[in-house]
């Protein structure tokens, strides 16, 4: 049984990711109901800020958080705001946004009907604690007016939805919803979410400045809409007989001759050229379907990794095997591979796709990165 303590850490790192994948829900959200010209910032001027409103989103998976006079939540948020008050003094409003419950009898009862003095006096009147004293002491110098500025336009808008139910609402989207049916909307908001990710690794160039330009996201909102608002193409299968005669030397055909395995060359070698014919097809007939045929060479690619490491590990379990041994298990290596990736038929956009073409595409992997080998050696 798995120790306590480590998965206790697990849960942990799993929950701080969750938190970074709401932040970047909530962006979408943004992005979703942004005017054009506009920019969306993640961890700029807070969590996520359109240039006006910044918000701090603090997500629990416990539906039962309540936001007490103590909790660092409100107490980081002020701290920060109060610290970096010159980053933040153009905007108008400061959100804390979280999915805990304002406490009975906490100051944070009626906030918002709360003028700024009174707010001030209710922050400074509680008594600090070790967890909030770093944040409370930086609030508590900060000069009066200054503070009650802040306090003026920082609301909180709490139990807010968990992070699935959050998804749930995303996908239901009204620009989602009233353009794609139930079952292509998951798809879309991956690919979307996909696009919110990408902006900050793609960010070095403006010193890893984490922006959404809004414009640039309608036009990828409509660009995968067309993919998925288009009737799902037949895979077009094309047949042994309609290939040509090849004498080309493949690279792949090689590497499966260097596993002594010279009866599987010619299957190989069709599997390639109907694969390669089939792409051909489907990229003439619907062009938008390349980035998504691309994604599903490197899924294969990543599949035959996965493989070989499991195979490498055996070896390592098996010490001493003799050159012949060694070659009968890189053909096991080569069968478990293509016997598993039949199996992965599911191209977004694409139906009733034949078991020729994942095989056909671990050959093409093959052919196209030198680094791969069939051939397993020693530990």
């Amino acid at each position: 049984m798995e120790d306590k303590v480590t998965a206790d850490v697990k849960t942990d790192a799993s929950t701080k990711i969750l938190g970074t994948k709401y932040q970047e829900m909530y962006a979408l959200s943004k992005c979703l109901d942004a005017d054009d010209n506009s920019k969306i910032y993640l961890e700029c001027y807070g969590d996520v800020s359109d240039g006006m409103v910044s918000t701090e989103i603090k997500s629990s998976i416990d539906p039962d958080k309540n936001l007490n006079d103590t909790h660092i939540d409100f107490w980081k948020t002020l701290g920060n705001l109060v610290e970096n008050y010159d980053e933040f003094s153009s905007h108008t409003q400061f959100v804390l946004y979280t999915t805990a419950t304002i406490k009975e009898k906490s100051i944070f009862v009626d906030w918002g009907k709360q003028r700024p003095a009174k707010k001030r006096s209710l922050v400074l009147g509680i008594t600090s604690n070790a967890t909030i004293d770093k944040h409370y002491q930086k609030v508590k110098a900060c000069e009066t007016k200054q503070l009650e500025t802040i306090l003026g336009k920082l609301i909180i808008d709490d139990e807010k939805k968990v992070a699935g139910d959050f998804y749930k609402d995303l996908v239901n989207h009204p620009a989602i919803k009233n353009s794609l049916p139930e079952d292509k909307r998951d798809a879309l908001l991956e690919r979307l979410l996909g696009f919110i990710s990408k902006k900050l690794i793609t960010s070095a160039g403006e010193n890893y400045r984490w922006t959404i330009d809004v414009n640039e996201f309608r036009e990828t909102l409509r660009f995968e809409l067309k993919k998925y608002q288009m009737d799902d193409l037949v895979f077009p299968v094309i047949s042994k007989s309609a290939l040509s005669s090849s004498t080309h030397t493949y690279r792949f055909a090689a590497e499966i001759k260097g596993i002594e395995f010279v009866n599987a060359i010619s299957i190989a070698v069709n599997d390639f050229l109907r694969s390669q014919q089939s792409r051909m097809v489907m990229l003439t007939n619907r062009p938008l379907l390349s980035e998504e045929l691309d994604n599903y060479d490197e899924s294969i690619y990543e599949h035959m990794t996965d493989v070989h490491l499991s195979h490498f590990d055996r070896l390592r379990q098996t010490p001493g095997l003799t050159d012949d041994e060694l070659v009968s298990k890189s053909r096991e290596f080569f069968n478990e591979c293509l016997e598993k990736s039949k199996n992965k038929l599911e191209i977004v956009g694409v139906k009733r796709v034949s078991d020729y073409y994942p095989k056909g595409r671990v050959h093409h992997n093959v052919e196209v990165r030198n680094e791969f080998t069939w051939k397993l050696s020693r530990p």
